[in-house]
């Protein structure tokens, strides 16, 4: 129902995920950008532990 009235989907985020999730939304393409390759450096190196590997946006 959310989704019909504002547009976006309900997700059950937690606050630190919510957090990040503010921070890209509210960075401009640059640190947008930054922050995808942070994220993809530190996916990269949790790889070895069986977590996903994410890449541009898409998972590996």
């Amino acid at each position: 129902m959310q989704y019909i009235i504002t547009g976006m989907r309900s997700g059950n985020l937690a606050p630190d995920e919510a957090a990040l999730l503010d921070n890209y939304r509210a960075a401009n393409k640059e640190g947008q950008d930054h922050m995808k390759a942070v994220g993809a450096a530190f996916a990269q190196s949790s790889s070895k532990t069986g977590k996903r590997k994410i890449t541009s946006g898409k998972n590996e």
